[in-house]
């Protein structure tokens, strides 16, 4: 993770790395969801940003921080995807 940060090298091949239609397909869903009003109105990185860091957040509490025998998966996963869901669905 670290060498992530640092090393522009590392970063420039991991970021080479995602498909770019994978980006592309991720905006259209984005938009589709939106324009239904089944997804708050904001932009697309920023929306993109929210979900990678909580899901980045999970695995790294999961796999680095957390003894498996004190970790219950299935409610951590119920509440990060709660957690989601309930910060991007829009007001009404």
């Amino acid at each position: 993770m670290n060498e992530f940060i640092y090393d522009q090298k590392i970063h420039d091949r991991l970021i080479e790395s995602i498909p770019k239609k994978s980006f592309k397909q991720f905006n259209q869903v984005l938009d589709e969801l939106k324009q239904k009003n089944l997804l708050i109105d904001w932009d697309n990185l920023e929306i993109f940003r929210f979900l990678a860091s909580n899901i980045l957040g999970y695995l790294i509490q999961h796999y680095i921080i957390v003894n498996e025998k004190e970790w219950d998966e299935p409610s951590e996963i119920e509440h990060v995807t709660e957690f989601i869901v309930k910060g991007l669905t829009p007001t009404k």
